[in-house]
């Protein structure tokens, strides 16, 4: 839809929002433009890609709580490795 913007009524912005060939990806275009009453009309177009904002996305809680058991195994075997070494292992 065509909305002036408040603060110059001469200036129009119009946003699309596309689905693409990528799940959980929309295309936003926006188009501003300038009515053409004195000289010549004016346009600018933007486009870009962004996340799907009605996407669930994880949260830090969901990902820590997964990860932190194969962390704490991985580091658990870090730290003996490093203990051995430390301890007269080869330098």
């Amino acid at each position: 839809s065509n909305q002036s913007v408040p603060s110059n009524p001469d200036w129009y912005v119009t946003a699309y929002v596309q689905a693409t060939q990528i799940t959980g990806i929309l295309q936003v275009q926006l188009l501003v433009e300038r009515t053409a009453d004195f000289g010549r009309p004016a346009r600018f177009e933007l486009s870009r890609l962004i996340r799907d904002p009605n996407l669930e996305v994880p949260t830090d809680e969901d990902t820590s709580s997964s990860s932190s058991s194969s962390t704490s195994s991985s580091s658990t075997s870090g730290s003996s490795a490093s203990g051995s070494s430390t301890t007269g292992g080869v330098q």
